[in-house]
This record gives structure tokens, sequence and C-alpha cells, in this order.
């Protein structure tokens, strides 16, 4: 009785999907990386970080510069190319409403994760809002909380807005806490200057000024989205 082989299709044919090539180097064999590792550690930290669709895109060269925030984009640009982060180093990106910081934050998730760096992406309000829907599942609350404090880098997007409970602020300590006796790097963008910040919490607010000491960056940009509101009148 014969027997057909199943045909395996690989999305890579030159490692069958290993990501590595076994090479003989001075007679040695080595493992060697394959051309497709780079694009699919940038698939798999792109799905990694939960970045919604329409800020996938939000890149340094479409950034609206003018002469209100354009220190604070080079500043971004730098953290970025030092690759500050790999030492430990947060970033803040402070400022009204509508200035930007949402997209600088993005900006740099995207570039690192183009690099293959797993950043995870969390809105300040939905998450706290998640946390609190899943109190009552033990397990699959600290899973979460785990995953946060481990993450490679954490973007958390618009810390503090509304007005957070003892539980919210208490959820967050453990967090940036967490990842402050860690070293690992936060991306933090938030309406509040710290002055305003630290009356809510100095625990979590003084450990990210600590953690950003070098990128705390204030933007005194307008309010954008009004500007083109305006415009189109």
């Amino acid at each position: 009785m014969s027997t057909t082989s199943e045909i395996v299709a690989y999305k890579c044919e030159k490692c069958n999907d290993l990501e590595y090539i076994p090479t003989i180097i001075d007679g040695q064999e080595v493992m060697v990386e394959c051309s497709c590792k780079a694009k699919n550690n940038h698939e798999r930290a792109l799905k990694y970080s939960g970045i919604y669709e329409k800020f996938r895109s939000k890149t340094f060269s479409n950034f609206e510069e003018n002469p209100a925030n354009e220190g604070v984009k080079k500043t971004c640009i730098e953290y970025v190319k030092t690759k500050a982060y790999q030492e430990g180093a947060s970033i803040m990106i402070l400022g009204r409403v509508g200035s930007g910081k949402t997209h600088l934050g993005m900006a740099i998730a995207n570039n690192l994760i183009h690099d293959g760096v797993f950043v995870k992406y969390l809105d300040y309000r939905q998450f706290i809002t998640l946390i609190k829907q899943m109190i009552t599942d033990k397990e699959g609350y600290q899973e979460l909380i785990e995953s946060v404090k481990r993450a490679d880098i954490l973007f958390m997007d618009d810390l503090f807005k509304g007005e957070p409970t003892e539980a919210d602020k208490k959820v967050l300590f453990e967090i940036i806490n967490a990842r402050y006796l860690m070293d690992k790097p936060v991306i933090i963008t938030s309406e509040l200057l710290p002055s305003d910040m630290i009356k809510i919490d100095e625990g979590i607010v003084s450990r990210l000024m600590e953690m950003s000491q070098k990128y705390t960056l204030i933007s005194t940009d307008k309010n954008k989205r009004l500007e083109h509101w305006r415009k189109k009148k």
C-alpha cells in the first residue's frame, strides 16, 4: 500500500521557517540568522504590542512640527537613536490635550517595534476599566498584571486621565514600582505636568521622574485637533 507524503509549505524556503540556516564557517557548522528573522521579529512585536491599526502609521516624519514642539520631537528621536531604553531609561511626554504627545509616543514605539523590540501599549483609562472587570478572576487578573510588569517596554498613554481612585493608584503603584526595581523602561504620556501628577500620588510619580530624569519632556504646543477644525470652518 503506497502512501503519499504531505507537502509542507514554508513561508521561508531558505530556512524552512527555522529562522536560522546551518552554515560552515572555518570548518565548523554554525547556525546563522536567516534574513526572514528580522521580519518575523517585527511581526511578532507588532502583534504583541496591542497598538491600534490607526496608530501604526504614526512616525516622526509625519509629525506636525513647529517651534513649540521641535525640541520635544528632537529628544524623542535621540531617545530612539541612542537606544537609551537599553540602559533602562524611560521617557515622559507631557502637555495639553491634542498637542501630539500620543503621536510622538507612537513614533517611538513604532520605531522600536520595527527593530523587533517588544513594546506593550496600554491606554490608561481602558486598562483601569479592564482591571476592574477582572477583579473577580484572580488568575486572569494576576496574569495581566504580571505581563504589564514584565513587558520589555511599557507604553502607558494618557496617564491619570480622569479621577484615579485609591484602588487605581494601588494597581498602578504595583506596576510602576516593579518596573522601577527591575530597570524596565516606560513611555508615558499625560496632560498633567509633574507638579500636578505629584499631588495625585507621590510614590508613583517620584519613581517615574527618576526613571525618566533625562527624558521628561513638556510640549507647549496648542491643540492640533482644534486648530485643524478651525481652519476648516
